[in-house]
């Protein structure tokens, strides 16, 4: 079996699958896997998989066992305290992360447990045909330019939002939609978190933007902002550049929270001293009528991409489905 991609969704599958004796072949576009992104909240349900795959321990060194969510309002008035994990009397906890480290243990795992020929790097898919009894795949190597070919029994899309799996499943899907929400995202590096350490903010001004903020690990924080830059009732194709990984700028975000204030952190300069800011468009796709095609199947944001607060989650669910 090959799965397209090693990202996480793709990972995980490939673990799950390992566990079944199933041989897997992992082919992954980029020269190197690098521990890029911001933070990632894993419910209970996601933790129990990673759990259940032996990584326990490690998991728990790398991140934050989220105990609550605290709502808000745009001038400090808390209204609302959501239990989460353990907290919430789950028997696994909700884990916070960067997304950077949770990808580098899966890797590590994977490469462990597959042996290092398991993954192959700089493969790019161009095409593939479904034959009656296997699957023939073509990929480019982008870093020689060579065009090799290979077989597979099951052909798994774990290539995200920009599938090209999906594109050639579905030729007329056009590129990904966006319907005006736009986000900053951040990393900011704190000597000492704020309450006590494992706590998510959410706060909210109605007319201009949703914030939320929580401890990737003992030292850093993910801030993040929602807006809304076009009308409401307009849809737009995304930007060609969607990706996660474009660079934005504080004081673009500042404006949008410039009215949100909490008595026990400086919301402000958490987002000037961050690190890192990126904004981009968040996007969505036509829902399609089916993800599965004889031996090719789809997963997580290759099949049907969701708001970033549940992608993580569906592409749990996906790995344990497949």
């Amino acid at each position: 079996m090959n799965s397209k991609s090693s990202g996480i969704s793709g990972l995980v599958s490939a673990l799950l699958l390992n566990r079944l004796n199933i041989k897997i072949r992992i082919y992954e576009q980029t020269e190197n896997i690098q521990s890029i992104g911001f933070g990632l909240n894993l419910l209970p349900y996601c933790v129990k998989t990673l759990y259940e795959l032996g990584l326990e321990n490690e998991l728990n060194e790398i991140s934050i066992k989220t105990g609550k969510v605290l709502f808000y309002s745009r001038y400090g008035q808390l209204i609302f305290e959501d239990l989460r994990g353990l907290d919430g009397d789950y028997r696994c906890p909700m884990c916070s992360i960067h997304r950077g480290y949770l990808h580098q243990l899966l890797f590590r795992h994977v490469r462990q447990k597959l042996g290092h020929s398991s993954i192959k790097l700089s493969q790019k898919l161009i095409n593939f045909t479904n034959k009656s009894d296997y699957i023939q795949m073509g990929f480019l190597n982008t870093t020689t330019g060579e065009i090799k070919s290979d077989v597979t029994k099951l052909l798994i899309g774990a290539d995200g939002i920009n599938s090209t799996v999906r594109k050639i499943l579905y030729p007329n899907d056009g590129p990904p939609i966006c319907q005006g929400l736009h986000t900053w995202r951040g990393l900011t590096s704190v000597d000492k978190l704020y309450l006590d350490g494992r706590t998510m903010i959410c706060m909210e001004n109605p007319d201009t933007a949703y914030f939320v903020m929580y401890p990737l690990n003992n030292n850093l924080i993910n801030p993040a902002c929602v807006s809304r830059v076009k009308q409401e009732d307009t849809s737009f194709l995304a930007p060609d550049k969607s990706e996660w990984t474009n660079i934005g700028h504080w004081k673009d975000s500042l404006p949008l929270i410039k009215d949100m204030k909490l008595d026990f952190i400086d919301i402000e300069q958490i987002i000037k001293s961050s690190t890192v800011i990126n904004q981009f468009p968040i996007t969505d796709r036509n829902i399609i009528s089916q993800w599965t095609f004889n031996g090719v199947t789809l997963i997580g944001d290759a099949a049907h991409p969701m708001h970033i607060r549940c992608s993580s989650i569906i592409s749990f669910f996906h790995s344990l489905w497949y």
